[in-house]
């Protein structure tokens, strides 16, 4: 299993940036939050376990929480963890795969 010295990241929408809850998680695990625009994150349109046209009306991209984890690795990028999605959050987990 992970633990928490394995998160290297919190990632999400640019329009995140000040979203408390994503400040106080990247806290937390003591890293810098990572923000990423439409364009980026939908270049992992094609990787995602599912894409939301909600999503997109509102970000102007196919999902945040897949592709802003792939994103952080880059090509190297890997879900371990789909898309889970609460009432309070939603959130993905992703591997360097190299």
């Amino acid at each position: 299993g992970l633990d928490g010295s394995s998160v290297i990241g919190v990632c999400s929408h640019q329009l995140k940036h000040d979203e408390v809850a994503v400040l106080a998680l990247a806290k937390f695990f003591n890293v810098e939050p990572q923000f990423y625009d439409s364009p980026t994150l939908n270049k992992h349109k094609a990787s995602l376990s599912e894409t939301s046209e909600i999503v997109f009306r509102e970000t102007g991209s196919w999902g945040v929480a897949e592709a802003a984890a792939l994103e952080s690795f880059g090509q190297a990028g890997q879900l371990i963890l789909t898309k889970q999605k609460t009432a309070m959050a939603t959130c993905a987990i992703a591997i360097n795969n190299t």
